[in-house]
């Protein structure tokens, strides 16, 4: 048996869709839920009683429960909800699998993997459970907020986790997608505004970044009366000043032995600038290592050294990408 708690409720049998509209009353629905909810935990009748049949005698309350557990017993299986010592215990052995339980399992899973291919999986993994809010049709119900808080949090901090693994892979759009998942959830997350704007400088997108720290800024004097972070002030100052710290990387590598290297490197001084480094990574390659400044800018000089290199007469491949 599986039960679907986030986004919606469902039950699947034998892969088959339980047909919960059998059960009539919203509140044996609800009360389901709630058992559901605090799987593997006893529940006393008292607490059951007085939350689903609070204004009803107690002695009543407790034959509305009694009958409606039996009825619920029907659908979900008579050792599914266990009677012991004036409590009920939904699944105490632990024999159905919940969507919830295996949210939660992959974030924690990839959060303790050290293997980086492993924790991006996992991650992704998770994310495809996370369907919406927990029991979302229960949305204003007291009893649900702890539970949806806590895989809410939990789903925001998969999506940044996942977004840093793809910021390092160099593919922006992926983030910038996740990190505005993160902001819907939770607007005042500041490391989903740190990842987005580094997104958007990823991907030479300066004036979004500028727009959405302007935004996150006025967010934060409206509703909390505080200032971004420092760390979140030094990345704005460094984008509107132009200082961003971007590195690339040019690599010229020769078919054969780069002859008369200090005739090459004279030639490529004049293509950089005085704070480039140049470096023989061996015989035949030479890095080239551009440190703050646009990838616009690093592609003019990729251009020169292209220009230079052309009239050359040692053949020879260059690439440009973004250094780590």
């Amino acid at each position: 048996m599986q039960i679907k708690t986030l986004g919606g409720f469902s039950i699947i049998s034998e892969r088959e869709r339980i047909n919960l509209s059998k059960i009539r009353s919203r509140k044996a629905r609800d009360l389901l839920k709630y058992l559901v909810a605090f799987r593997r935990k006893p529940i006393h009748i008292e607490i059951l009683c007085d939350l689903f049949w609070r204004d009803m005698d107690q002695k009543y309350a407790r034959i509305n429960l009694q009958s409606t557990i039996y009825m619920l017993r029907s659908i979900v299986g008579k050792n599914k909800i266990v009677f012991h010592d004036n409590t009920y215990c939904f699944d105490p052995k632990n024999e159905i699998v919940v969507d919830a339980d295996e949210f939660e399992k992959f974030i924690q899973m990839a959060l303790n993997s050290k293997d980086l291919s492993e924790r991006k999986t996992l991650l992704e993994k998770a994310l495809d459970l996370y369907k919406g809010d927990f029991m979302a049709e229960n949305l204003y119900e007291d009893w649900t907020l702890q539970f949806r808080e806590h895989y809410r949090d939990l789903f925001v901090k998969g999506l940044l986790e996942l977004g840093k693994i793809y910021l390092e892979e160099g593919h922006p759009h992926n983030v910038i997608e996740l990190s505005k998942s993160a902001l819907i959830q939770d607007p005042l997350n500041e490391e989903a505004v740190l990842l987005l704007i580094k997104a958007y400088i990823k991907n030479n997108n300066l004036s979004d970044a500028v727009k959405v720290y302007k935004e996150f800024s006025a967010i934060l004097e409206k509703e909390l009366q505080i200032k971004p972070s420092k760390e979140l002030t030094q990345l704005y100052g460094q984008i509107v000043s132009g200082n961003l710290d971007n590195k690339w990387l040019i690599v010229v590598e020769g078919t054969d032995s780069l002859i008369n290297k200090n005739d090459l490197l004279n030639d490529l001084k004049k293509a950089v600038r005085d704070t480039d480094e140049i470096v023989f990574l061996c015989e035949n390659k030479v890095g080239i290592f551009l440190k703050g400044i646009p990838k616009a800018a690093a592609k003019n000089i990729y251009g020169r050294i292209t220009n230079i290199l052309d009239k050359c007469s040692v053949q020879t491949r260059i690439s440009f990408r973004e250094a780590r």
